[in-house]
């Protein structure tokens, strides 16, 4: 083999390698930044207190109201009032007022129920009460009920009720209801 071509083969396989080397390397920067956010659940916590002497809590969430009776066969009781509070940290937009009897007895038909709620302003609750039922306790359905229950420290922290039980008017108790024992029982859900 020629010198020169010797050379040649030589400078051909440097070439070769100097791209190998040289073309085929190359250099990519890479950075990047993020971006994080914690997002902190709140608590929806209700407790239940009676208000003028009306009953004894139970726990914070059962009250139970002061006993009514011996009744006539047609009465109205004075209504008792009582108090739920928001403790935690959310706003409840939305409840349900429901009602219940222990005994389900449709002889006490007559037995009416009428529950009101006073809304709360910045110092005080509202002298002017909302009624939400008046009408029998058979009749009863639950109630859906719009309104923000505000999170505790709040100015409208709180809603309060009225319930009072009377014989609908013009009607009485029938001599089957003597000596009957009825347990009505309120029960408020609020959603947040």
């Amino acid at each position: 083999m020629a010198l020169s071509r010797k050379f040649i083969t030589v400078g051909a396989v440097g070439v070769a390698a100097f791209a190998l080397i040289g073309a085929g390397a190359s250099a990519t920067f890479q950075d990047s930044v993020t971006a994080a956010q914690a997002i902190n659940v709140g608590t929806l916590s209700l407790n239940i207190r009676p208000l003028a002497g009306s009953g004894t809590n139970v726990d914070e969430k059962t009250l139970s109201l002061n006993p009514i009776g011996p009744t006539a066969s047609s009465f109205s009781t004075t209504p008792v009032a009582f108090q739920v509070n928001n403790t935690g940290d959310i706003t409840a937009k939305t409840y349900q007022l429901g009602l219940s009897e222990t005994n389900n007895d449709a002889s006490l038909a007559n037995l009416w129920v009428h529950i009101t709620s006073h809304n709360p302003t910045a110092s005080a609750p509202s002298n002017t009460p909302d009624e939400l039922y008046n009408g029998p306790i058979s009749g009863f359905t639950t109630l859906q009920i719009q309104g923000d229950l505000t999170a505790a420290g709040t100015a409208t922290y709180f809603d309060q009720y009225e319930i009072s039980f009377s014989t609908a008017t013009g009607t009485s108790l029938v001599n089957g209801d003597m000596g009957k024992s009825i347990t009505p029982i309120v029960t408020v859900t609020y959603q947040g």
